[in-house]
């Protein structure tokens, strides 16, 4: 999965400006590969733990929201631009993922993540907007 969004990545055209040397896809593609391939190198030496598990889905929740968080920055758009972004319907794809394992504690987690990182978009969106009016007023 992690190789597909690179690719995709990739060989799609960027609509940022290119000056802009800021670039966290990559950097976010990255250090969820080298974390998906430290899960899949425990995983071929034997059962996962819990504590793994439940690690695994806040490292997935969390790399995929900050990304997603970091979008405004790269296209210097008001932090209310994340809350548009398609991408969240990753989320989702990562609680389905926790389905097959047949334990719904990972699935109620992973929602629960989701959950969490979307009220925090909403009040960093809400309280940047309130203190850039705030400052536009004086």
């Amino acid at each position: 999965m992690v190789v597909t969004f690179g690719v995709f990545y990739t060989v799609s055209p960027k609509t940022f400006v290119a000056e802009r040397t800021f670039a966290p896809v990559p950097w976010m593609l990255a250090a969820h590969l080298g974390f998906t391939l430290v899960r899949l190198g425990r995983s071929h030496r034997g059962d996962l733990p819990r504590w793994f598990l439940t690690l695994s889905v806040a490292i997935h929740m969390a790399l995929l929201f900050g990304l997603i968080w970091s979008f405004h920055l790269q296209y210097m758009q008001p932090p209310a631009f994340y809350l548009k972004a398609p991408t969240l319907l990753y989320a989702f794809i990562f609680i389905a993922l926790r389905a097959l394992r047949f334990d719904a504690r990972y699935v109620i987690l992973a929602g629960i993540a989701a959950a969490l990182g979307w009220s925090m978009w909403v009040a960093f969106a809400v309280f940047s907007d309130l203190a850039d009016n705030m400052i536009t007023r004086d």
